[in-house]
């Protein structure tokens, strides 16, 4: 190519067709757009020079196709690359979103745990309230217990000084009316 530009500026036409040529055909088989497109210039604007318009109108027709196409492909692949950027935000957004309802999701579930371990604490206090009142009335029975037992040890006692008294009250009653009746006679 570099040949073929050098003989082009130096006006020799055949040798810059032959070495334009050439590279034409190498930038072919190495399928490269922008070297089949340089070359086709070239052949282009030698065949104008010479004269020959009807080469260079097909040489050129050459390098406006392998440009369009270029064009095309970096159209393509512009457009390629704002659809991955829209596929990547919407991602992001997406990406975003999730985390978002993942953040509430955790909220939620602390929120449900502190609620649990009030519920398992609140458990716990009545659970601990109901063995304490149970205790209390363990005691209460048994203290219930012993009182009754005293009560009715003390009835006994009672009927015992009332028998008690009652022989008593017989016992002197006599001797007394004795007296009583003596101190009446001594009067």
């Amino acid at each position: 190519m570099g040949l073929g530009e050098v003989a082009q500026l130096e006006k020799k036409p055949d040798e810059a067709m032959e070495y334009l040529q050439q590279a034409l055909a190498v930038a072919e088989k190495l399928g490269s757009g922008s070297f089949q497109q340089r070359a086709n210039q070239h052949l282009y604007e030698v065949f104008q020079d010479q004269g020959n318009f009807e080469e260079a109108l097909n040489y050129y027709k050459a390098y406006k196709q392998i440009a369009d196409s270029l064009r095309e492909d970096e159209n393509e692949q512009q457009l390629a690359e704002t659809e991955s950027m829209i596929n990547l935000r919407k991602e992001e957004e997406i990406n975003q979103l999730l985390r978002e309802k993942q953040q509430q999701q955790e909220a939620r579930i602390t929120a449900q745990n502190w609620l649990l371990a009030a519920g398992v604490f609140v458990i716990l206090v009545i659970l601990i309230s109901m063995y304490l009142l149970y205790r209390s009335n363990e005691e209460n029975k048994r203290i219930n217990a012993e009182l009754q037992t005293q009560r009715n040890q003390l009835e006994e006692l009672n009927k015992v000084k009332d028998k008690m008294l009652a022989i008593i009250a017989h016992d002197l009653r006599s001797p007394l009316s004795s007296m009583q009746g003596m101190i009446y006679l001594l009067r």
